[in-house]
């Protein structure tokens, strides 16, 4: 991939209702659930033959048997038991523990025991399953206690990284995080960043259902002990969810899963309906295979002893655009985009720290993807606008290039906007609230790249008040080559000695700059002065001229402070214990661009001589 300043942007720090599911007037309110009672794990022997739930097909739960094995004390840290046990039936004997089942109701003479929640390696030929107590779930019945109910347990981060440091390969169940509507190449360009975030296999899925804004319709099907249940990430025209099973629920109040979902902690993410296509049988990994349904409630807490929230509200999520069209070299719509509108993509996707600016990219790569406009050699003009409650917005604006189908431009694009966007969305001064998340992608099947062949003055020896001109030539990928220029007058009493003049394309002044951009963003005060440095960074489509001289100068604030005179810097200087003021040996003393459409590369520094 050739691309102009994408190097410096990722070096900054870590840096989507209807209701339309209503049941007709004349159905009765279905019943409230059924109290449980609970039994303690104090009672559990080995020998116990249960009974548990879970959906296999469908949305109707079905029964099997459980016998109990034993209670393995403190296998998942300190205080902290699993009870074992063996699954037996038509259903779960031919798919064995499967991915989605985390969750199921186990049941001893109709005591609610605990959730399905872990299983015990791979290859097995029993039904080997870890059930996680239910009193352990229960503490996170309110969200001021479950902090403290779990504050002595080891981190779920650390269990799940290792799991064979525990239990002897106890494993927790994955809960399949379905993706609908998502290509399986966007799925595999982000398999490892999805994974790093717990996500484990993201694989492509069916129709989406329905959302709703506030809770079950009237009249609708109660959830249940034993229904699936999702976890959502993103909704629209495409939509994810995280998929587990019900273990309990108490009034408005529901269990599910028996171990983390895909974060840990105090949560608010939206709780959604399921329903299940099929499990597929495998000998190494079976899995459910479905789709989330209507919004119904937020979860509140991902624990290590499961997930828990509640029905009714439901938690905002973050509107998002992605606008799609084909242009020509000059910039028109070319002869097959304009045949067809402009494809528009509409999303809303989790608001939490860590996933939305991956899901931002990841949403943003799939609606490129889903064009007709699509190929791996072409440019890609992004424009964007992110809408922020009490802050400018951030723009995004820039144009990427891959010459070849191993360096798509969607890569170099897709990251940028997790890297700026993240930057913005994961600060450190304050949790920014985002209104709006608009992008527009334009696609040209053609590489739009130039090359800066050679840099000519007309002098390098020049005296105050004179004219230097700076002819640069460029050269097209498989073009004729054309050329630029720069004039630039010497101020009148301008002190003799050296200007370092670059000329060039923005991955040259990325170089020269990495080191001041990074003292500015840590000198950064407040959200509105990241935003400024983000909206100012170079682009890859202009070509540039700068002139720089080693001359004190600070940067104090994030703002640089060009040739200050000896007695004021020596002064800002003095305050550098605050952190607020930075020396630089060389400051910029004048800058140019000339915009030309296409991605420029490469450049030289000349020095010039003033006498």
């Amino acid at each position: 991939m050739i691309r102009g300043v994408s190097h410096l942007r990722l070096a900054l720090p870590a840096l989507l209702t209807l209701a339309l599911s209503v049941a007709p007037a004349a159905e009765p309110p279905a019943p409230a659930p059924e109290r449980v009672e609970i039994m303690p794990l104090s009672e559990v022997r080995p020998g116990m033959r249960a009974t548990a739930r879970t959906v296999f097909e469908g949305d109707r739960s079905e029964e099997f048997q459980a016998e109990i094995l034993g209670v393995m004390d403190n296998s998942l840290g300190p205080g902290q038991s699993l009870i074992l046990a063996r699954l037996t039936g038509p259903r779960v004997e031919f798919t064995g523990v499967a991915a989605g089942m985390s969750g199921s109701p186990v049941y001893v003479e109709g005591r609610l025991v605990g959730a399905i929640s872990y299983r015990l390696g791979t290859f097995l030929k029993e039904a080997i399953a870890g059930v996680t107590p239910i009193e352990y779930m229960l503490e996170l019945g309110s969200d001021e206690g479950a902090g403290a109910a779990v504050a002595s347990l080891p981190s779920p981060e650390s269990f799940l990284r290792d799991p064979g440091a525990f239990a002897g390969r106890l494993e927790p169940i994955e809960a399949p995080v379905v993706a609908v509507g998502a290509p399986a190449r966007a799925l595999q360009l982000f398999a490892e960043d999805l994974a790093r975030l717990g996500l484990g296999t993201v694989v492509p899925g069916g129709a989406a259902g329905p959302t709703t804004g506030g809770g079950p319709a009237p009249g609708s099907n109660p959830v249940r002990p034993g229904d699936p249940i999702a976890m959502q990430l993103a909704t629209g025209d495409i939509s994810m969810g995280a998929t587990g099973t019900v273990t309990h629920v108490d009034g408005n109040r529901l269990y599910a899963f028996g171990h983390p979902g895909f974060l840990y902690g105090a949560a608010d993410v939206p709780m959604a309906r399921a329903e299940i296509y099929l499990t597929l049988a495998s000998v190494q990994a079976s899995t459910k295979m479905g789709r989330t349904l209507d919004t119904i409630g937020t979860f509140t807490q991902s624990r290590l002893p499961g997930i828990a929230g509640v029905m009714g509200p439901v938690p905002r999520m973050l509107p998002l655009t992605v606008r799609m069209g084909g242009l020509d070299m000059a910039g028109a719509a070319s002869p097959g985009a304009a045949a067809a509108p402009e494809r528009v993509f509409h999303y809303e996707v989790l608001d939490h720290r860590d996933f939305t600016p991956l899901l931002v990219a990841f949403l943003t790569a799939s609606s490129l993807f889903n064009t007709p406009w699509y190929a791996d050699e072409m440019t890609l003009s992004l424009s964007g606008r992110i809408g922020l409650e009490g802050h400018p917005d951030l723009i995004l604006n820039d144009l990427y290039t891959g010459i070849a189908a191993s360096q798509p431009a969607l890569v170099d694009l897709t990251r940028d906007v997790q890297s700026l966007f993240g930057a913005v969305f994961q600060n450190r001064f304050e949790r920014a609230k985002v209104r709006s998340i608009d992008l527009k992608i334009d696609t040209v099947e053609r590489a739009r790249l130039s090359f800066v062949e050679g840099v000519y003055p007309t002098r390098t020896e020049v005296d105050p008040g004179e004219e230097v001109e700076f002819r640069v030539l460029i050269r097209p990928f498989r073009g004729d080559a054309y050329t630029r220029k720069f004039v630039y007058r010497v101020p009148e009493g301008c002190p003799e000695g050296t200007l370092n003049v670059f000329v060039g394309g923005a991955n040259l002044m990325g170089a020269s700059e990495r080191n001041l951009l990074g003292r500015q963003v840590s000198q950064a005060d407040n959200l509105d002065q990241l935003i400024t440095l983000i909206n100012r960074l170079r682009t890859s489509d202009k070509l540039y001229m700068k002139l720089t001289r080693r001359i004190g100068g600070a940067v104090v604030l994030s703002e640089v402070m060009p040739a200050l005179p000896p007695s004021v810097l020596a002064t800002l200087v003095g305050n550098r214990g605050s952190g607020e003021v930075t020396p630089l040996a060389e400051t910029t003393l004048h800058e140019e661009e000339i915009p030309l459409g296409q991605i420029i590369v490469g450049g030289t520094m000349i020095p010039l001589n003033v006498r």
